[in-house]
């Protein structure tokens, strides 16, 4: 007999935000929840993000606005940042 486990559906805005936050995030932010240590010591992990820090989607949103992205010349559009958001949620307990 099989047991199953819900899992978080993984749909292609899911997906596609796991391979942005691979290219545009993982050199400060620890992206996968099985190695959050693979960060800069003071970023938070994706996984932190979803599922301590409140107010995380309005820092996603904004983040090329705000130090210290500002300074290494951010480039990322609305719809990129909605599917780094898709993934992120994935990683939110329910």
């Amino acid at each position: 007999m099989a047991v199953l486990v819900a899992q978080p559906a993984v749909g292609a805005s899911d997906r596609e935000g796991r391979q942005l936050a691979q290219e545009l995030c993982a050199r400060c932010h620890a992206i996968d929840p099985a190695a959050p240590w693979n960060g800069i010591g003071s970023t938070p992990s994706f996984m932190l993000m979803a599922k301590k820090l409140e107010r995380y989607e309005q820092r996603v949103l904004t983040v090329t606005q705000r130090r210290p992205h500002i300074a290494q010349q951010l480039t990322v559009s609305d719809d990129d940042l909605g599917h780094i958001l898709a993934y992120i949620r994935t990683l939110k307990p329910e």
